[in-house]
């Protein structure tokens, strides 16, 4: 059975619209994997998969007019090497970016894992610390993968006073978009 991305996007009302996304990603994928979305309105899809350097590896659109549908897109996975890699989708009204893993039997090294950073206090309330020096972007995404903060700065610590509470993980890239590293973070009510 293929792995399956499932990227659902339901537009609804006349003039304010209103999003509603359901992300399910399989953890890891060996041959290929599905990406699968739907659109219920006509509108522009940007679709592309980036390595853990940040280099886009393959793009299947690039904010490309799409009329409303289904879609259904394969990832294949046999020029890909083993490593995490992250899938980015975005719309007009939707921003998601999972990360999957291509995993398999092949005699090569497993490459290096991911840096763990050391976010704190976690669980937080109005502030955090991201303890990394110099000029970074920082995204914080929930557990579905939808993107609900994103800054450029120098800064140590970041407000999260505006995320509703919960879980999220927590991503920061250098200057040049290389990942450093993520953390899982609780948000306190």
């Amino acid at each position: 059975m293929k792995p399956l991305l499932l990227i659902a996007v339901f537009i609804t009302g006349a003039l304010h619209a209103q999003t509603w996304t359901h992300v399910d990603i399989p953890n890891d994928f060996c041959d290929q994997a599905t990406i699968v979305f739907d659109l219920v309105s006509d509108d522009s899809v940007t679709l592309d998969v980036h390595n853990r350097g940040g280099d886009i590896v393959q793009v299947f659109c690039a904010n490309k007019p799409l009329a409303a549908g289904h879609y259904e897109v394969t990832l294949e996975g046999e020029s890909l090497a083993p490593e995490i890699y992250t899938i980015r989708y975005s719309d007009t009204h939707t921003q998601i970016a999972k990360q999957v893993t291509k995993a398999c039997a092949t005699g090569i090294s497993d490459p290096k894992p991911l840096k763990s950073i050391g976010v704190y206090p976690n669980p937080g309330y109005d502030i955090v610390t991201v303890p990394i020096e110099g000029i970074k972007q920082i995204v914080l995404t929930d557990l579905g993968g939808r993107i609900c903060k994103s800054i450029n700065t120098t800064e140590k610590m970041i407000s999260i006073s505006e995320l509703a509470a919960g879980d999220y993980v927590l991503s920061v890239f250098d200057h040049s978009g290389v990942l450093m590293g993520s953390a899982k973070i609780t948000k306190d009510k």
